[in-house]
């Protein structure tokens, strides 16, 4: 893998286009990126410490909360932002009970997904605990406040205590 500071965020969905524009927007922002077409794909691939994990939920034969399962049952504590086509309160209150940071509607504002990924920095909120970032203000991506220029209406933070 490379240096600590230059962890490949993970994107694992089923659709190619999907992972196409992640890539593109992610290689864009400067981050390395590692694509995978499934759950499974990524379990046997296992990379070494990713930086965050961006899963779409709605995949065959592994849904994106089964992996966040499996990655927490095993040890990962590796931040987890999971993307769906059909968001809804029973799904948000799953991914929290399991250490997911939060649940984007899909197509994810660009902002929400990189302001995320900063906040995932290994010096900053990431390295703490277990799969869940450490309280936030407002549970914001940024280090600032909640979502800064985003969609609110299209995101759901999980609440710290909803992490635990």
């Amino acid at each position: 893998m490379t240096e600590e500071g230059t962890r490949a965020v993970v994107v694992v969905d089923d659709d190619p286009a999907v992972l196409d524009s992640f890539r593109f927007l992610l290689e864009t922002a400067g981050f390395p990126v590692a694509a995978y077409p499934s759950a499974r794909a990524f379990l046997d691939a296992r990379p070494a410490r990713p930086r965050c994990l961006i899963v779409d939920q709605h995949m065959p034969d592994m849904t994106g909360l089964e992996l966040a399962a499996t990655l927490r049952a095993g040890g990962s504590d590796t931040p987890v932002l999971l993307v769906t086509s059909v968001q809804s309160p029973g799904l948000t209150a799953a991914a929290g009970r399991i250490g997911v940071f939060a649940v984007l509607a899909k197509p994810p504002p660009e902002s929400d997904v990189i302001s995320f990924i900063q906040a995932c920095d290994p010096g900053y909120a990431c390295a703490a605990g277990r799969g869940r970032l450490p309280a936030m203000p407002t549970q914001a991506f940024s280090r600032e406040g909640l979502f800064r220029g985003s969609d609110h209406a299209r995101t759901a933070p999980i609440p710290a205590s909803a992490r635990q």
